[in-house]
């Protein structure tokens, strides 16, 4: 899950930062997604007021932070997992959900979710991973 959030905003942050906030949440989603990594998505997280990570840092001098939320294990080791129903619906922001059925999940899964969003988010304005510019 990308950090963005559904307010409310806070209204020291520039509208402008904000939507490329929102457009960078969504393109990591779309890409991934296309990707065929299932169960990324964006929504409801986050608001630019507390000081998560820093990130309040950023938002408030016209840069933007970024956070990531991942299926975490509780251990280094790769286990069967299930999700609850209501979490393997698609949804508008959960596009490709995750699988209903049982599923293998590790350590290096978690690093390759988090590591394809960051990389995803840094080429976005480079051109790279986007249909756009093609």
């Amino acid at each position: 899950m990308t950090w963005n959030g559904t307010g409310p905003y806070n209204p020291n942050i520039d509208p402008i930062t904000y939507t490329e906030f929102l457009a960078l949440s969504f393109h990591e989603v779309e890409t991934l997604t296309a990707f065929g990594m299932p169960g990324v998505s964006t929504w409801n997280f986050g608001e630019a007021f507390a000081h998560l990570y820093l990130d309040s840092v950023a938002m408030n001098h016209n840069a933007i932070g970024r956070g990531y939320e991942t299926f975490g294990n509780g251990s280094a080791e790769t286990m069967a997992r299930t999700l609850d129903p209501a979490d393997v619906t698609p949804e508008w922001y959960r596009v490709l959900p995750p699988p209903a059925e049982k599923f293998r999940w590790s350590a290096r899964d978690n690093v390759n979710y988090n590591e394809t969003g960051a990389l995803t988010a840094l080429g976005l304005h480079r051109g790279e991973f986007s249909r756009v510019a093609a």
